[in-house]
Parts: structure tokens; sequence; C-alpha cells
């Protein structure tokens, strides 16, 4: 679980050393000695730390739900962005705004929770930029010895805009890697 630091926590008057649900483990006067606690318990644990928590403003029209502009049916508890699964007293998690929300509220970013998404598996462009990148230097013999024809394949749909396979898109990292210092 990765550690922050914070100078908006409630239970701290000046920089907070949180884990990663909120929980404070260290309060501190300046910001250097919180980043010295975050950095020291990251480094114990193996793993990195989190950085410092940008605090967000819940937008000026969050509101409750009932009020009279708000549409029937729509509140934060069924909003896309709402994560029950991290929640903190009777708030839930908002991902859009990065801060815990009361479900009986809302705000006109509010986006409708569907149970499945479509996802569009098109490369963007770019992906398609990047993929005739490659084709070029393909072509011009920079291939490499571990290149395969299933990539060389895969790179031609990419570069046509064309769907990919949910499993291509686990497998792309080199493929949307920046290659303009190369």
């Amino acid at each position: 679980m990765p550690y922050f630091i914070s100078d908006s926590n409630p239970d701290c008057s000046g920089w907070a050393v949180e884990k990663e649900d909120g929980e404070v483990i260290g309060c501190h006067d300046t910001k250097q000695s919180a980043i010295d606690q975050m950095v020291a318990v990251s480094v114990a644990e193996g793993i990195e730390p989190g950085g410092e928590r940008a605090k967000r403003d819940l937008p000026d029209n969050y509101r409750p739900a009932l009020s009279e502009d708000v549409p029937e049916g729509r509140a934060c508890g069924n909003c896309f962005f709402y994560n029950e699964d991290n929640t903190e007293n009777d708030m839930a998690y908002c991902e859009r705004w990065e801060e815990y929300v009361r479900g009986d509220y809302y705000c006109n970013a509010w986006q409708e929770n569907q149970e499945s998404r479509q996802v569009d598996r098109t490369p963007p462009a770019y992906m398609r930029a990047s993929a005739r990148r490659g084709l070029d230097w393909y072509a011009e013999g920079k291939g490499g010895d571990g290149l395969v024809d299933r990539t060389i394949r895969e790179a031609r749909q990419m570069a046509a805009g064309e769907e990919l396979s949910a499993d291509k898109w686990t497998r792309i990292a080199a493929w949307i890697a920046d290659t303009s210092e190369i």
C-alpha cells in the first residue's frame, strides 16, 4: 500500500503522512519532514512512495440530490465515478473529484453507472503514428532479432486503425512507448 503526504488531512494541523486509504501514520510541521517519513516507510516496506496528494475541491454544483434542479434519479450513489469499495464514515470515494462524497448528493459531472460498458479497442492517432514509424524502421531493416511475424501483423492492424484484440492491449507497451528520442 503506497504512502502519501497531504496538507489537507483534518487529523493534522500541518503535513500528514497517510496510507492509501487516508489513515494518518504521522503529522509534521514541515513538508520536508513528512516527505522524509513517507520515503522511509516506503523504503522499509519495499514500495514506491505515493507522493503528494493533490487536494481537489468539490465543484460548486455539488449539492443534495433532492435539490429542485437535479434530474430525477441522479445522485452520487448511482454515478459511474462513485466507488463503494473505498468508503470513509458514511461517504464513498469519487474517482472524478478524488474526494469522499455523500451518496445522496449530486454534481453536474454525473455519469450513468452502466454494468457493462463497451470498450473501444481501436488505437488512437498517436498509437497509429507510432505503429507506422515502427513499420518504417522495420522496412529499413531496423526491426531487431526478436521481432516476430505476429508483431508485424499487429503493427499493420494498428497503423490501419483496426480494432485490436484484448490480448494485444495487454502486450502493447512496447508499441506505444515514446520513440521521439530514438
